[in-house]
C-alpha cells in the first residue's frame, strides 16, 4: 500500500490522505468514506481543465497534512496522477 495525498483541483485544498494500491483507488476510497462513492475516474493530463484531483505519493516520514497544506504536499511528495470523471 502506498500513502496517497489527494488535492482537490477546484479548491486547491488537500481532500484526503489515503492508503491504497493506486491513485484511482485512493480517490474512490476517500469518496466512499464521505458517502459519495461509486464514481469512476481516469487519468488525464495536468493541464486538463476538467480534471478533479491531483494525486501525490507521500514518503513514509512525511508528516500528517491539513486542508491548507497543498503547497507542502506538492513540494515534499511525488506527483502520481491527475484524475477526471470517466
Amino acid at each position: 500500500m502506498t500513502r496517497y495525498i489527494i488535492i482537490d483541483r477546484n479548491s486547491g485544498y488537500v481532500f484526503f490522505d489515503e492508503n491504497a494500491s493506486a491513485p484511482i483507488e485512493a480517490v474512490q476510497q476517500a469518496e466512499a468514506k464521505i458517502g459519495e462513492g461509486g464514481r469512476q475516474y481516469e487519468a488525464t493530463w495536468q493541464s486538463d481543465i476538467n480534471a478533479a484531483w491531483d494525486v501525490y505519493s507521500a514518503p513514509a516520514e512525511f508528516a500528517e497534512v491539513e486542508q491548507g497544506d497543498a503547497e507542502v504536499v506538492e513540494a515534499g511528495c511525488t506527483y502520481e496522477a491527475t484524475l477526471k470523471a470517466a
